[in-house]
C-alpha cells in the first residue's frame, strides 16, 4: 500500500484511539465515585499525598527528613500549594473525609492531562501549519500520544508534580511561538511566567526555558534573550532567597543520596524508545530526507518552528537523559523530550508538505511510510498491553489488600509503627504518628546519617511503639537494624503482615 497523508493520519488515529482506551481502563481501575480507593499508581506517590495532606491541614509542608517522623517533601512549592488548595476546597465543599484526597488529586492530574493535550494540539497544529482537516487530526493524534500515551502510563492519574509541570511547559512553548512574530517582548514575558510556574511544580522542569533561551541565541535576538534569561534567573533566585531554609534545602536535594546507574539509564532509554515510535521513526526519516540536501537544510533553518523544536529537543536531551539515570529515575524524565521531539518532527514535516525550497515529492512518501511504521510499533505495543501479554492495566486489587490490612490494624494500641508508608498515611491509620518514611530513608540509614531518636531502629530499641506491624517479605528478626527484643509476635497475622505487641512492663 502506498502511504500518503490520509493513510498516515489514519494509522495515527488508530494509535491515538488505543492510547485513550488504555488510559480509560487504567482510570476506571484507579478511581471510583462509589468509595475512596487506596492504592499506588506509580512511584513513591505516598510522599506527594502526605505533603498535600499537610497543606490541607495548614501544617508546615517542608520538614527535616532526619527528624521524626522521618518524612520527605522534596518537590517544589506549587505541587503542594495548588493540589492542597484544590483538594481542600473539594473535600470541604462536598463534606468528604481525608480518605478521598487521593481520588481528588488523581482527578486534578487528569485535568492537567486534558489541558496539556489541548495545549499540545495547539502547538502541533501550528508547527504542522495545519490548514485542512487531515493535518489537524494528525496534530490531535500526536497530542494524545504525548500527553496520554504509553510513555505517560499511570502518571496520567498520579498525584505528583510531573503532569502540571509538563502542561505548563507546553503552554509556555506554544504561547511563546505564537506571540513571538508579532510581539517579542510580550512573548518572553508570558513564556517566563508559565515556565516559572512549571519549575514551581518540579524544580527540574527547565526544559522550555532552555528551549526559548537557545532559540533566541540561535536567532541572535539579543534583547529578548537577555530579558528572558534575566526574568527566569531573577524569579528562581528570588524564590530561593525568600524561601524558608528548610524549603530551599529540600528542593535542592540537600544531602540527598542520589546514585547514578548505567543500567537504570539503559532500561529507561529502552522503554522510551519502545514507547516513542511515532516521533522517533518520523524524525529518523526526516533526517535522511533533509540532512543530505543543503537547500532543504536551509529551508528548514528559515522556519522558526523547526528551529524552536530543534532547540527544545537539544536542551531537553542534554538534561533529561543524564538525570534519568539517578535513583528512582523512570520514563517520567522523558515527558518533555517526547513533546519536543514530536514538535520538531511535525514542524519539519510541514516543510516537506509546503516547501519553501526544492520540491520534496520524492522524499515525502518514504517519510510518511516511516511515520506510519512508527505508529504501527506503538499500536503493536498497545495491543500487547490491552490483551494482557505485558504491562499493567488494573490496580484495583491494591485497594482490596490495603483495606484488609487497615481493618486489622484498627484497634491496636498506639503509638504504633506500620512498616508500609502508604498504610502510614493519616487516613489509613487515624490518630497514629504518620511514619510515611522518606523514599531515601533506608539509604540514609545505610550511609550512617544521624536521625533524631536514632531513627525507627532507635525508637524500637527504646520500646517507644506499643505495636509494630511488619510487612510481608522482610526479616522478622530486626527492624531498622534493631532486634525486636521486648516485643512478642502475635499468633494471628494482619492480612499477611505480622503483628508485634510490646511486652508487659513497659
Amino acid at each position: 500500500m502506498i502511504i500518503n497523508q490520509r493513510n498516515f493520519t489514519g494509522v495515527a488515529v488508530v494509535g491515538a484511539a488505543l492510547c485513550l482506551v488504555l488510559l480509560g481502563l487504567r482510570l476506571a481501575s484507579a478511581i471510583s465515585f462509589a468509595g475512596p480507593l487506596q492504592l499506588v499508581t506509580s512511584g513513591a506517590e505516598y510522599e506527594s499525598l502526605f505533603g498535600i495532606w499537610k497543606q490541607t491541614q495548614g501544617l508546615p509542608v517542608y520538614n527535616d527528613r532526619f527528624e521524626a517522623p522521618y518524612n520527605a517533601v522534596m518537590y517544589n512549592w506549587a505541587l503542594y500549594k495548588v493540589y492542597g488548595t484544590v483538594s481542600g476546597m473539594v473535600l470541604k465543599t462536598l463534606s468528604l473525609g481525608d480518605a478521598w484526597l487521593p481520588t481528588v488529586g488523581r482527578l486534578f492530574s487528569l485535568l492537567g492531562v486534558a489541558v496539556g493535550t489541548a495545549a499540545a494540539y495547539m502547538a502541533f497544529a501550528k508547527a504542522l501549519e495545519a490548514r485542512d482537516g487531515t493535518l489537524k487530526i494528525l496534530a490531535g493524534a500526536f497530542a494524545v500520544f504525548v500527553m496520554a500515551g504509553p510513555l505517560m502510563g499511570f502518571f496520567s492519574i498520579t498525584v505528583t508534580s510531573d503532569i502540571w509541570a509538563l502542561t505548563l511547559e507546553v503552554l509556555a512553548a506554544v504561547l511563546f511561538m505564537t506571540l513571538y512574530p508579532g510581539g517579542r517582548w510580550r512573548a518572553v514575558v508570558v513564556a517566563a511566567v508559565l515556565a516559572y510556574l512549571a519549575w514551581s511544580f518540579k524544580q527540574t522542569s527547565i526544559y522550555t526555558s532552555g528551549a526559548i533561551g537557545l532559540f533566541l541565541l540561535l536567532r541572535r535576538d539579543w534583547g529578548p534573550m537577555f530579558i528572558f534569561s534575566g526574568l527566569m534567573i531573577g524569579a528562581w533566585s528570588a524564590t530561593l532567597l525568600l524561601g524558608d531554609p528548610q524549603y530551599v534545602f529540600n528542593i535542592l536535594l540537600g544531602d540527598y543520596p542520589l546514585v547514578y546507574s548505567i543500567k537504570r539509564l539503559a532500561r529507561n532509554l529502552g522503554n522510551f524508545a519502545v514507547k516513542s515510535g511515532p516521533s522517533l521513526f518520523l524524525l529518523t526519516a526526516l533526517a535522511v530526507a533533509v540532512l543530505p540536501s543543503r537547500p532543504r537544510r536551509q529551508a528548514m533553518w528559515r522556519k522558526d518552528w523547526v528551529v524552536f523544536g530543534l532547540s527544545g529537543s537539544l536542551t531537553t536531551t542534554l538534561v533529561s537523559i543524564p538525570i534519568s539515570s539517578q535513583s528512582g529515575g523512570a520514563e517520567n524524565y522523558y515527558f518533555s523530550l517526547s513533546f519536543f521531539l514530536s514538535f520538531l518532527a511535525l514542524a519539519a514535516l510541514s516543510e516537506l508538505l509546503c516547501p519553501e525550497g526544492p520540491a520534496p515529492n520524492t522524499a515525502l512518501r518514504p517519510v510518511m511510510a516511516a511515520g506510519a511504521l512508527g505508529w504501527g510499533t506503538l499500536i503493536a505495543a498497545l495491543v500487547l498491553v490491552l490483551t494482557g501479554f505485558t504491562g499493567v492495566i488494573d490496580v484495583r486489587g491494591q485497594h482490596t489488600a490495603y483495606m484488609g490490612k487497615k481493618a486489622c490494624i484498627e484497634g491496636l494500641p498506639q503509638p504504633l509503627f506500620v512498616y508500609d508508608s502508604y498504610l502510614s498515611l493519616p487516613w489509613m491509620t487515624p490518630g497514629a504518628e504518620p511514619y510515611v518514611l522518606s523514599y531515601a530513608y533506608e539509604r540514609d540509614r545505610a550511609r550512617g546519617k544521624e536521625f533524631e531518636h536514632g531513627g525507627i531502629g532507635g525508637l524500637v530499641g527504646k520500646r517507644h511503639f506499643a505495636a509494630i506491624i511488619m510487612r510481608q517479605g522482610v526479616s522478622l528478626d530486626k527492624l531498622d537494624g534493631t532486634t525486636l527484643a521486648g516485643y512478642t509476635a502475635q499468633a494471628r497475622t494482619c492480612a499477611g503482615m505480622t503483628i508485634f505487641l510490646r511486652d508487659d512492663g513497659n
